[in-house]
């Protein structure tokens, strides 16, 4: 094909002028690129599925939470439960109580509203961006709904098992909230960089115990049509690339569950690496029940690529995902 031809000719001119790293790099995606090419009606299929499913359940499961949190975040309700979980969150966790807030959206509204609920908070300054690295790490799980509805009574059949996976990944992503807090208290009186001008805490605790200073407590702004709109339009925006990331990688996890050299456990596994609704629908299907347990376990740890770059595309690559990644690895090993 004349499209293959000249992306090997510009791989090749590339190549020449390119680090080790970066060659390595640009191969596999010449290889991918002429996987695609030569099977391009499947790759065709599976990006079909890849919209069908984020215009089914995607879009349809995201975009309102996306919502509703932009405008309790704008609210002030960060710093309102914050008040309330303070001194639990820095005891288990050292970190301050608006913090809560991210945690409680990733716990029920699934990933990656709680990376999103994270970034929110540092943005609108409730928290300072150590903590939203730090809870960013812990925060970011699949739903209720999506383990007991979705995989346990779809998938599994058994909504009894969907419970255990939710129960074993909340024990799990608390016991990596309290393994990776912080050792060293910020230094007080320093206040903390923010992304968007001087915006402070709202929690007038909170504020006087990180800044040692006496300001006074502002107060929240009011619901209003730009309230509303200004969430939409995040939202949307943040909508975009988690849609995009699942379609790309719906085409990757096709090719690997067709690849006839691998055993399935493995090639459920490797699927699991990269995209965890498809893993797991294809590990029900195709493994034991114990081995379809352990495997989609394992995929629910580690919340697949397809989430981390979700959550590194909602947080505006502001946040360091360095105790993201970290916190995903102790998960997905004590998940397993």
């Amino acid at each position: 094909k004349p499209s293959s031809s000249v992306i090997l000719i510009c791989g090749v001119m590339t190549i020449n002028a390119a680090s080790v790293k970066t060659k390595l790099w640009i191969c596999l995606m010449l290889a991918l690129s002429a996987l695609l090419l030569v099977f391009s009606p499947q790759s065709a299929e599976a990006a079909r599925n890849g919209i069908i499913l984020c215009g089914k359940a995607v879009i349809p499961a995201l975009f309102p939470f996306f919502v509703l949190n932009g405008i309790l975040i704008r609210l002030g309700f960060a710093d309102d439960i914050g008040k309330a979980l303070d001194k639990p969150m820095r005891h288990l966790f050292g970190l301050g109580g608006s913090c809560a807030a991210a945690l409680i959206t990733g716990m029920v509204c699934g990933y990656p509203s709680g990376a999103k609920a994270a970034y929110d908070l540092y943005k609108s300054g409730s928290c300072t961006k150590s903590e939203a690295e730090t809870v960013l790490a812990f925060a970011n799980n699949a739903s209720p709904a999506f383990l007991i509805a979705g995989v346990g009574t779809a998938m599994l059949k058994s909504a009894e098992k969907g419970v255990i996976l939710y129960i074993l990944q909340l024990i799990s992503a608390l016991a990596v909230g309290i393994i990776m807090k912080p050792r060293r208290k910020e230094e007080n009186g320093k206040h903390a960089k923010r992304l968007y001008g001087k915006a402070e805490r709202l929690s007038d605790k909170g504020f006087a115990a990180r800044t040692g200073s006496g300001h006074t407590k502002r107060e929240p702004p009011s619901f209003g049509l730009g309230m509303l709109a200004d969430a939409i339009k995040d939202s949307a925006l943040s909508v975009i690339p988690v849609c995009g990331s699942v379609i790309f990688f719906s085409v990757i996890v096709h090719f690997i569950l067709r690849a006839a050299f691998l055993p399935d456990f493995i090639s459920c596994l490797i699927c699991g690496i990269f995209e965890v609704t498809s893993a797991s629908s294809a590990a029900a299907s195709m493994l034991t029940t114990e081995q379809s347990f352990a495997a989609i376990a394992f995929s629910v740890g580690w919340a697949g690529l397809s989430v981390h770059i979700q959550a590194s595309s909602v947080t505006g690559g502001d946040l360091d995902m360095t105790k993201y990644y970290a916190g995903k690895a102790l998960s997905c090993g004590f998940c397993s």
